[in-house]
């Protein structure tokens, strides 16, 4: 569509086809990959700081494998409908990182270590049993379960946006107001409770709503990998490591990439479409490889 063509079908309403194709197929499209891009990415960074180690991810957490599985159950189970997934799939990851939360405390205290070690565990056997469900699965079912797992925005429509968009909001929005909080945890968490901190308390919120805005991605895109590590540092290149200006330019940049990253998989083989996830591991697999090198002191 040209800008006027564009234009007139905003002004005067979808009365052409190509009008309703952008109103009720890309609009929600691009929405849905700003705001989950954006949670994304700032969730990422969030963990980043929380964990103290720039190769961390959402992931680590069990959102993702805990989402995989419980959407493969109710495919095989031939319970996948345009709701069901999304519940099952929210439930899932949400099952996933409070088991890998709750392993993690010890007494009343968050301990970054075992969360660590937990998430790749539960990771592991989650991963394992999202495996027996594809071997049980027919072929229908197992192009399904491969698809999705692969993630896509193909299917999001205005009631995906209605549902989604507040969720993922107020998960940005609570990760963005914990900046200065995140630079005290730069200095370990002994000074920051000496400089007032409440760092178990700081802990769990970031968890739980990196979380929430995480389950929701999943829930509704499937899974999509590396935004979350790539939108942080390419953030901290341009703008240094304060998190009050990190945070924002993380969602800036990681809603871009989703962007970008859906707009290539849908034009690249057009008319068919490739799975969203292989083009972010296409981006995401050597920038990840460059920043092991990197930090091993290696040489390209």
């Amino acid at each position: 569509m040209s800008p006027g063509m564009l234009w007139r079908q905003l002004i005067r309403g979808p009365m052409e086809i190509e009008g309703r194709v952008f109103l009720n197929i890309r609009l929600p499209r691009v929405i849905f990959a700003l705001l989950a891009g954006s949670t994304l990415a700032a969730a990422g960074a969030a963990l980043q700081g929380l964990f103290r180690n720039v190769l961390v991810d959402p992931g680590l957490i069990g959102i993702s494998s805990g989402a995989a599985f419980s959407v493969s159950l109710a495919i095989v189970l031939n319970l996948s409908s345009i709701f069901i997934r999304p519940v099952a799939a929210f439930i899932g990851g949400v099952g996933a990182a409070f088991a890998i939360y709750t392993i993690g405390m010890k007494g009343k205290l968050v301990v970054v270590g075992l969360v660590v070690m937990a998430g790749l565990a539960v990771n592991a056997m989650l991963g394992a049993a999202t495996g027996f469900l594809t071997f049980l699965a027919t072929n229908d079912q197992l192009r399904d379960i491969t698809f999705w797992t692969l993630g896509s925005l193909g299917g999001i429509q205005w009631i995906h946006i209605m549902i989604s968009a507040p969720l993922l909001m107020i998960s940005l929005g609570v990760i963005l107001s914990l900046s200065r909080q995140l630079n005290g945890l730069y200095l370990g968490e002994r000074e920051a409770v000496h400089l007032g901190i409440p760092v178990e308390r700081i802990k769990k919120i970031i968890l739980i709503f990196s979380v929430l805005g995480v389950s929701t991605l999943v829930a509704f895109s499937g899974v999509i990998g590396f935004i979350g590590l790539i939108g942080p540092h390419i953030s901290r290149k341009l703008v240094g490591m304060d998190n009050r200006v990190l945070l924002p330019s993380c969602a800036l940049i990681g809603g871009g990439l989703l962007l970008f990253s859906d707009s290539t998989a849908r034009i690249i083989i057009a008319p068919s479409e490739v799975p969203l996830g292989i083009i972010t591991a296409c981006i995401g697999g050597p920038f990840f490889l460059i920043l092991i090198l990197r930090r091993q002191g290696g040489r390209l």
